[in-house]
């Protein structure tokens, strides 16, 4: 067992270390290296199909906004002129 104190500590930092070393230089097999490919190729493909649909949701939203722009314009000449036409009747 380590003792605890400055020399202990410093001990099991240096194993903390060396463990993790160990992990991240072990070889993978075969079999674990095709499985990564095969992740990384579907989450490739998983990032592109989202990134189109946040693309086309866009476009549709912007289009949409567009659209509503135009309506409401058109709506707001509507009012203006009946707005004219009922002032010019109350005036008569």
């Amino acid at each position: 067992m380590f003792v605890r104190g400055e020399k202990g500590a410093d001990t099991m930092q240096h194993l903390r270390k060396r463990k993790r070393k160990e992990k991240c230089h072990h070889s993978l097999t075969e079999d674990e290296s095709e499985k990564k490919k095969r992740r990384l190729q579907k989450n490739k493909e998983a990032a592109h199909v989202y990134r189109k649909k946040q693309k086309d949701l866009f476009k549709y939203l912007t289009d949409r906004a567009a659209m509503l722009e135009k309506e409401n314009n058109t709506m707001m000449e509507e009012i203006q002129a009946l707005k004219a036409v009922s002032t010019a009747k109350t005036k008569v």
